[in-house]
């Protein structure tokens, strides 16, 4: 029976080069030899290629990597090929990790190399590691049009999803932050910023006189309520395990730790908490996820908070270049601190990917959502919109833009919020196994209520790695 890793490699290398069905004539037995023997320094870019696509073929990878090594090719396309050719080499001998670092590099260079992105992520696969080579599958299910490549794709996702295997997480991010509070911009507010209304405003006028307050002349804004910048730290850290149920069905069960770090006054927050539900395929083209969660949020050294969720996501393949998928939520949190802001929320939210071309999408949002709390006034509901695009970059530049909007309405007061983040990434770099990237966020809150006006920027450089 041939090895799997043989079966890979001969694939990668039928799908890399087109052979020439005359080779010359001393080529066949000059694969049988020492590698010496054959005269490279007079074989043509073309011949080398057909030499050490044959030693492949013929389970003597190491020969090929002499081949291919012995000096440059000349040209893009052979120079492609050979790189190619010499991870098929590597991985055959066992050097997988340097086989992948060769074909990143040249996915980084040309993100259109669509053969180089279906080996790169068919090794991830055979490497277990599962969130680089789905994202590769995803890409490429929207890149390549043939019937019996996209059942490949799905079969190879529908692995992903069921396998069973043991993952990790860990992560970190530095956030320079110019609103760690919400707290308002402004140090003083007047009689029109208390409410939304003429007879709202009044009557939080004649309030604040009763206090001694003259809202008209100005009331200073406490130092606590404005606005505090500066550096956040976060670290995270998740560990699961997946097993399958059935022959369409896992189960998941993570458990993730996470810290953030505050500057004075703020409290630290370390958040505990278990996640589990099972992963259904329907069908090569569906699957439905359910997640139950419950978490614990620790500050000043107690429990300040406590949260149970569930949610059920159902994905859907339309055409290889349009997805769908629709999640429904609930979910209640316990405030220990103060219990005005306990609550409960439903959220319905669903979205579109579009494909453009074979290294970028377009992703449409919407969403709608019911906000319960214990204090009334604080209750809502919410509608909200998004779009997002997705390109990757030569050089391995990777770059996920979102732009949404929300419409909150509570008892007293509406609230447009405006959001957006744009995420930049070097997918081909790695720093001692981790990868960086670089996010930028803007939040504003547009209240009728122009006291309860915020906006804030938020950078965060991180690292992360997965294994």
């Amino acid at each position: 029976m041939i090895r799997p890793l043989k079966k890979i490699a001969i694939l990668f290398s039928a799908l890399n080069i087109v052979f020439m069905w005359t080779l010359m004539p001393t080529l066949a037995s000059a694969a049988t030899e020492q590698i010496q023997t054959v005269d490279l320094a007079e074989m043509a870019d073309g011949k080398r290629l057909e030499l050490a696509a044959y030693l492949i073929e013929n389970s003597q990878a190491d020969k090929a990597i002499q081949a291919i090594t012995y000096k440059k090719f000349a040209t893009k396309p052979n120079i492609i090929a050979a790189e190619s050719m010499l991870a098929d080499a590597l991985f055959f001998i066992g050097k997988k990790n340097q086989a992948i670092v060769i074909l990143r590099k040249l996915l980084a260079l040309d993100p259109n190399l669509t053969l180089v992105r279906y080996k790169l992520a068919q090794m991830l696969l055979a490497t277990e590691d599962d969130l680089a080579a789905k994202h590769h599958f995803q890409i490429l299910r929207a890149a390549i049009d043939d019937d019996k490549v996209q059942f490949l794709i799905d079969q190879s996702l529908s692995q992903i999803d069921l396998r069973k295997r043991w993952f990790f997480n860990v992560g970190g991010n530095i956030l320079p932050k110019s609103n760690i509070n919400g707290g308002s911009s402004e140090d003083t507010y007047y009689c029109e910023d208390t409410a939304s209304t003429p007879e709202g405003i009044e009557q939080w006028t004649n309030l604040l006189a009763s206090f001694g307050l003259d809202c008209k002349t100005g009331i200073p804004i406490a130092t606590n309520d404005q606005a505090q910048s500066g550096m956040v730290i976060s670290a995270n850290m998740s560990g699961g395990y997946r097993f399958r149920l059935a022959q369409n069905a896992s189960w998941t069960i993570r458990a993730t730790g996470g810290y953030m770090r505050y500057p004075n006054p703020t409290d630290d927050v370390i958040t505990l908490a278990m996640n589990m539900g099972p992963t259904i395929r329907l069908s090569n083209a569906s699957k439905l996820n359910i997640d139950a969660k419950a978490s614990i949020s620790i500050s000043a050294k107690k429990i300040s908070q406590k949260h149970y969720a569930v949610s059920t996501t159902f994905d859907q393949v339309f055409t290889p270049k349009l997805l769908g998928s629709l999640t429904a939520a609930w979910g209640k949190t316990e405030n220990l601190t103060n219990s005005d802001y306990s609550n409960t929320l439903a959220s319905l939210n669903g979205s579109l990917q579009i494909s453009i071309d074979k290294t970028s999408f377009v992703r449409l949002l919407g969403g709608v959502a019911r906000g319960q709390y214990s204090a009334p006034n604080l209750s809502y509901w919410e509608v909200s919109a998004g779009l997002g695009y997705y390109k990757e970059f030569e050089h391995g530049i990777t770059l996920y833009s979102q732009a949404d909007i929300a419409y909150k309405t509570k008892p007293l007061e509406a609230v447009t919020n405006y959001k957006f983040s744009t995420k930049l990434s070097k997918r081909d770099f790695s720093f001692f196994g981790f990868t960086p990237q670089l996010i930028y966020t803007y939040d504003r809150n547009d209240s009728d209520i122009n006291r309860n006006d915020t906006d804030a920027h938020t950078w965060s450089i991180g690292l992360t790695r997965s294994f």
